[in-house]
């Protein structure tokens, strides 16, 4: 298993801040942002995408829980819109540690439509992409350390 988008926020210095990410303006990619998530909105077998899954990671002794808002791109408003945690899920996550690992948590993803397709892609494999950006918090005075983030979508699901 590999999460295909991982990114690093730091306390205490090393590289971006934890907490520091905003929400941007335009849509982004992952060649841009390192927080973003491009993904098929089908998997190969035709199934929706459904979730999308955080995992977090830290070298602090002991993580503190922070704010996770996961958005995805609406391509005819060109906003962003905010993506609801699924059923049991909190809106905060606390990084796992080597001693002491966290289990994933899921946001509900929308795979609303395919693209049509037009004469320039006809040969194009892929049925349409949708992007994502997650916004981490820093908690309440979290200890010092990297802090690892990575986002993978859930292909996986059989719709109902």
């Amino acid at each position: 298993m590999r999460f295909p988008c991982k990114f690093s926020r730091f306390v205490g210095g090393g590289g971006a801040a934890l907490g520091s990410d905003t929400l941007p303006t335009t849509r982004v990619s992952p060649a841009t942002a390192d927080n973003c998530l491009a993904s098929r909105i089908v998997s190969i077998n035709g199934w929706p995408l459904s979730r999308i899954a955080l995992i977090g990671f830290t070298t602090a002794v002991s993580p503190v829980a922070g704010s996770a808002q996961l958005y995805v791109f609406e391509d005819s408003l060109g906003v962003w819109v905010p993506l609801p945690c699924s059923a049991g899920a909190s809106p905060t996550y606390t990084c796992g540690t080597a001693s002491a690992p966290a289990a994933p948590i899921f946001f509900d993803a929308m795979s609303l439509i395919d693209l049509p397709h037009v004469q320039n892609d006809l040969t194009a494999t892929s049925p349409g992409t949708t992007t994502f950006v997650l916004i981490m918090g820093a908690g309440t005075s979290p200890p010092n350390g990297r802090y690892d983030f990575a986002l993978a979508p859930e292909l996986t699901a059989k719709p109902f």
